[in-house]
């Protein structure tokens, strides 16, 4: 189940990779390869800080609820980019999707590290599956969707279906974070770790 989560977030964020966004941005509001760059960078500051800000949040909240709070609206805002009806709210709601988008890896990173230190061992072959299918498969069906007329539905369509794929791994993160809640009390659940680190992971678990 958790391979299965990080697989969906993976394909999700392949349909709106940065690429296709400079592409979907020069050929919608006309913009210069200039403009789409200082975008970008704009982007990828406030996703920096997003990063940052993760790590505080996971001490203040526990990792999934900081995954659940950041990547569900991150997830619904790149569906809203082509529906706004100007580059300039199109350009602000990309921008608030970057500082949100980030705040999960951080999370992630931190829930993963407590399941393999909870079960000591996780399986994450179907990542490595995924890798090949958004290597060979995504050019294709990228290249197919990008050369749509502007005006279509299907131009836009990999904001939608990269929304879509990353709100079902919010779900199923969710899923197995509940799923794990039921099988066992928290201090069972780390009664294999030091007590020093129970009470830590349990904090970062959001069991506290």
């Amino acid at each position: 189940t958790l391979s299965l989560d990080v697989c969906s977030s993976d394909l999700g964020g392949g349909f709106c990779a940065n690429s296709f966004i400079s592409f979907w941005f020069g050929k919608r509001w006309e913009i210069t390869e200039g403009l789409i760059g200082s975008i970008l960078m704009v982007c990828n500051i406030v996703a920096s800080v997003g990063g940052v800000l993760s790590s505080r949040l996971v001490k203040l909240y526990g990792a999934v609820p900081t995954m659940l709070m950041s990547h569900i609206p991150a997830s619904l805002l790149i569906t809203l980019v082509p529906l706004m009806p100007t580059k300039t709210t199109a350009f602000l709601v990309l921008v608030v999707r970057y500082s949100l988008a980030n705040m999960n890896l951080s999370a992630r990173q931190t829930y993963i590290a407590t399941i393999v230190l909870l079960i000591n061992e996780v399986q994450l072959e179907n990542k490595q599956h995924c890798e090949i299918f958004r290597v060979i498969l995504f050019p294709l069906i990228l290249g197919w969707l990008m050369d749509q007329p502007v005006s279509s539905l299907w131009f836009s369509m990999p904001f939608y279906l990269g929304g879509t794929i990353r709100l079902s791994y919010d779900l199923l993160i969710w899923l197995f974070y509940r799923s794990m809640q039921r099988k066992s009390s928290p201090r069972l659940k780390y009664s294999n770790l030091a007590p020093e680190d129970q009470l830590s992971m349990e904090h970062l678990d959001g069991s506290t």
